[in-house]
């Protein structure tokens, strides 16, 4: 984002987060290591999406008091992406539909999820966990599962 910015680039000050874990933004080889969270931490609106319940009370903690964030918390089927990304892009003001940032890391059918997300938002940087195990020209993509 630094070297968009220096290219005259707006930036939108807005992230996406799918798969928000603990919500910290860890070092780089940690379990936890986020991208998003840590744009987060130094002020970014975001739209924060987690689905496991170990994570709902500690995100709940340590966002309460940030208006510039939102907690969707819970299973997030796929068909529901667009809709939920629409409302909450129209009902935060601070939201955008051309985040800086679109993070996804849901451990399930990563690249349906990104794929459905850019239906609504147009980020400028995407950050998407991928199989090293799977080398080129190998192509792989996770069936997704209710």
């Amino acid at each position: 984002l630094d070297r968009l910015r220096r290219q005259g680039v707006p930036l939108s000050n807005f992230v996406v987060n799918f798969g928000t874990a603990d919500g910290e933004c860890g070092a780089a080889e940690d379990w936890n290591a986020d991208p998003a969270n840590c744009l987060i931490a130094r002020g970014a609106a975001g739209l924060l999406v987690e689905g496991d319940p170990r994570f709902f009370d500690v995100l709940r903690e340590k966002f309460s008091g940030r208006s510039n964030v939102s907690l969707a918390l819970g299973y997030l089927p796929l068909d529901n992406v667009s809709n939920l990304l629409r409302w909450e892009i129209e009902h935060h003001e601070p939201f955008s539909w051309s985040p800086d940032l679109l993070k996804v890391d849901l451990d399930h059918a990563d690249c349906l999820f990104a794929a459905e997300a850019l239906r609504v938002v147009h980020p400028k940087l995407l950050h998407v966990e991928y199989a090293n195990g799977v080398p080129p020209p190998l192509d792989y993509v996770q069936q997704y599962q209710d």
